[in-house]
């Protein structure tokens, strides 16, 4: 029997989760695979995987799909490594240059500049390194934030103030598939997963992208794994918002 192709998402938030797959029976039956999450929603797109960690912006792109577990990863406050950085206050940003790695966080920004910062600015690509200069502005997602964050006077937590703009968590990426699975494979999956989202620190035995008291602190405190209710919620809403074309 051909195995299951899986594409997951190769930023320090997913280690536990990939952790998890690795200690369990259920990678027997896995082709794993890693990616950035844009090439994780074209690889479901285009039918080149069976299950694929998504961004949740993508999901409207793809006709039939599931979201066959009850973890994810998403933030139930600051979530540390999806911002907008700056040198100068929100009311003067008008440009900002967008991280080409997450639909979702290029949505996000959209979303919240026009409904809660009341803000009209240009949008633009963001090249690696590149200088951001007066009145203008970067968001910028997942390890490379560890890195860039001390270039910028201000930094805004997008999770943070979506929770200020709605009252409800975040969800950046979900495990979905458009295939039927094998009987029971999703439950083996799950429990795969919850073990992993349980051993943090142990699954933290390869280089990290910042220091292992940080990376420990940042998958403790800022990352929430569990798809809950309220988080099933604020993904609805965060859809919602894009049918409206914001």
């Amino acid at each position: 029997m051909s195995k299951i192709k899986l594409t997951a998402v190769s930023y320090l938030n997913t280690v536990p989760l990939l952790h998890g797959l690795r200690q369990s029976e259920v990678m027997d039956s896995i082709d794993l695979q890693i990616a950035t999450p844009a090439q994780c929603a074209l690889q479901l797109e285009q039918g080149l995987t069976d299950i694929s960690l998504i961004p949740v912006a993508a999901l409207r792109n793809i006709s039939g799909y599931e979201i066959i577990s009850n973890y994810c990863i998403g933030a139930a406050g600051k979530v540390r490594t999806v911002v907008l950085l700056s040198n100068d206050e929100l009311h003067t940003v008008d440009t900002i240059y967008l991280d080409p790695d997450s639909r979702t966080s290029v949505m996000l920004v959209q979303i919240l500049a026009k409904h809660l910062w009341k803000i009209r600015p240009s949008f633009k690509p963001y090249t690696e390194g590149q200088t951001i200069g007066k009145n203008e502005a970067c968001v910028l997602i997942g390890d490379k934030v560890f890195a860039e964050e001390h270039r910028f006077a201000c930094r805004y937590d997008l999770a943070e103030h979506w929770i200020r703009f709605t009252g409800l968590p975040f969800v950046f990426a979900v495990w979905a598939s458009i295939r039927p699975l094998p009987t029971g494979f999703i439950e083996t999956f799950d429990k795969a997963l919850q073990y992993g989202a349980h051993h943090i620190t142990e699954a933290l035995s390869g280089p990290l992208p910042c220091s292992r008291e940080t990376a420990i602190d940042y998958l403790t405190h800022n990352i929430s794994y569990i798809l809950d209710e309220n988080k099933r919620k604020g993904l609805i809403s965060f859809l919602n918002f894009l049918n409206e074309n914001i």
